[in-house]
């Protein structure tokens, strides 16, 4: 390639890396490679670019769908080419799912050495185009035009990560050697003015809602799902909690736990029989966020014939998870609640609310039978919570029993907290990546709660270089996929070990060691009971291993799925 084409290449580069800048971009993680180069440079030399070094990019997505749900804005990933930018796919469908913004950044091989044998050649142009809201490739010409063409692609990535959903993109960008010609050139960030576009007005107006509206809905029912925390929303949303005569059910990771009419909801759900859940089913549904974790909820409105089922969404999206037709309102969840609470009528009763108290209380005496000294998975999560801080903190939780088990304890939970869990895909893969992408770009305390396997399965997590100090792990080590114990099917299977429970004897105490990181562990009450303070006491990183006989986790856990209210 001629000289004058090299620095045309790297003038592109950084035409690309100018648009991200000067859209908002701060952060991105990267990986090592070599075809990359020109990216990485162009990255790492800009004033306004944070970079990140993460070795493998499956830990590296994650990382990066971490910091993008705490700041709530794009951050990029960038790789070299080949099988490294197929390792983004996991963090990608995750980020396609629960609405993250992220840019996916791959460096790539000139088209002509494609399918002919050459290393790290592969297609990746659209690569992603199932999960993606984005895909970009870059011309492979040089010419002097071509900046303001690069400028436009950034710029566009960037948006549409945003705008009207939120979610991926990706911007493959063919590169040809030389690859570092330009290093010692001074770089350049061009910027080039881009037409605006025009976004309509996405208000929609609420029907009238008078004293006929809630004579035909009288047991109404407002589920939050997974979102993100809004003080405003949250304080609306107590208002009318307040008034007891909706029934206000908040997920785990809704960041409106707080406002729960009922903390043991998840119980009364998993508790109730087939009589009893009939009278918790609503007449009007109003559903805020995306996903919720509940499988009884889920299973119990999915069955159930709800006359009106509305959706609150500012971006316009919801998905029909209960079959019920929703009609969706572009509104922030803020002001429906404003709006909604101004409506309520003083006739309105509080019978559907009464149905739910009677319920709560019964569950809530019935379960105190239980032994809550007793030395299991449930307990020790119940434990844990309890002793967190109540202040401001991050609370992230892996996926599979650890989730579940959080979710039967909202009555530990803090308001202050911030929750998070990959629940978009629900994966185990990347749940300490993402904890830790949190931890790298907030520096309040992070707390991470994780089962074995997903900790295992995600130890390339802490190959940073940069070890985030206020990020604290509780693992809870059960040998393996004990959440398959208390499932009905594998129990009848011959297969089940080692192929679902998977056990391992294995523990985090020569991992930390590598990693440099403080280590407690506990295998009995009272070693749990020291080793807990002292984790909560602990400064810097520190994982607190917790180990528990799965069997027996199994037994308690059936002893309380078998209450009855």
């Amino acid at each position: 390639m001629h000289p004058q084409d090299l620095n045309q290449q790297q003038n592109n580069i950084n035409s690309l890396v100018s648009a991200l800048a000067k859209k908002g971009l701060k952060y991105v993680v990267i990986s090592p490679g070599s075809r990359n180069a020109p990216l990485l440079m162009a990255f790492q030399r800009h004033s306004s670019i944070k970079c990140f070094s993460v070795i493998d990019e499956r830990s590296a997505g994650f990382i990066a769908l971490g910091m993008a749900k705490k700041l709530q804005e794009p951050v990029a990933l960038l790789c070299t080419s080949g099988s490294a930018v197929l390792n983004y796919y996991p963090a990608i469908s995750e980020a396609f799912y629960m609405q993250v913004p992220l840019i996916a950044i791959s460096a790539d091989r000139p088209p002509e050495l494609l399918d002919r044998w050459d290393g790290q050649a592969i297609h990746q142009f659209d690569v992603f185009k199932n999960h993606i809201r984005g895909s970009y490739n870059t011309p492979e010409n040089t010419e002097a035009e071509q900046c303001k063409t690069f400028y436009e692609m950034g710029a566009n990535a960037y948006s549409n990560s945003m705008n009207p959903i939120a979610g991926p993109t990706h911007i493959n960008v063919p590169l040809r050697e030389p690859l570092y010609e330009a290093a010692e050139t001074a770089f350049e960030y061009p910027v080039f003015e881009l037409l605006q576009s025009v976004v309509p007005d996405q208000i929609s107006d609420l029907p009238v809602m008078d004293e006929k509206f809630f004579s035909d809905f009288s047991k109404i029912l407002i589920l939050n799902g997974a979102a993100n925390q809004s003080q405003q929303a949250n304080q609306a949303l107590n208002k009318i909690k307040k008034q007891n005569k909706v029934v206000v059910l908040s997920d785990i990771i809704s960041n409106k736990h707080s406002e729960n009419s009922f903390q043991n909801w998840e119980s009364i759900l998993l508790n109730a029989n087939d009589v009893q859940k009939l009278d918790l089913i609503p007449d009007l549904l109003i559903t805020t966020g995306k996903m919720v974790l509940s499988k009884s909820l889920k299973s119990l409105l999915k069955k159930s014939e709800i006359k009106l089922h509305w959706h609150i969404a500012e971006n316009g999206y919801c998905a029909d998870t209960f079959f019920s037709l929703p009609k969706v309102f572009k509104l922030s969840d803020f002001e429906f609640f404003e709006q909604f609470n101004k409506h309520l009528p003083e006739s309105l009763n509080n019978c559907y609310s009464d149905i739910w108290s009677r319920y709560s209380e019964s569950q809530s005496n019935e379960s105190r039978i239980l032994d809550s000294n007793d030395f299991n998975e449930f307990n020790l999560m119940s434990k844990v919570l309890k002793a967190l801080p109540r202040e401001l903190l991050n609370l992230n939780i892996s996926n599979s029993m650890g989730v579940r088990l959080a979710a039967y304890n909202l009555a530990y939970f803090s308001p202050n907290w911030n929750v998070y869990s990959n629940r978009g895909v629900s994966g185990i893969d990347g749940c300490s990546s993402t904890a830790l992408g949190i931890a790298l770009i907030d520096p309040i305390q992070n707390y991470f709660i994780t089962g074995d396997l997903a900790f295992l399965y995600d130890i390339n997590a802490f190959l940073v270089n940069e070890m985030p100090k206020n990020l604290k792990v509780v693992i809870m080590n059960n040998d393996g996929g004990g959440i398959f114990r208390n499932i009905e099917g594998p129990s009848k299977m011959q297969e089940s070990n080692p192929f679902v429970y998977t056990p391992h004897q294995l523990n985090a105490k020569h991992l930390a060691s590598h990693y440099k990181v403080r280590y407690i562990s506990a295998a009995n009450q009272e070693q749990f009971d020291v080793g807990l303070n002292e984790f909560i006491q602990c400064q810097g990183i520190c994982f607190f291993e917790v180990f528990s006989d799965s069997k027996h986790n199994t037994q308690f856990f059936n002893q309380y799925k078998q209450i009855q209210i």
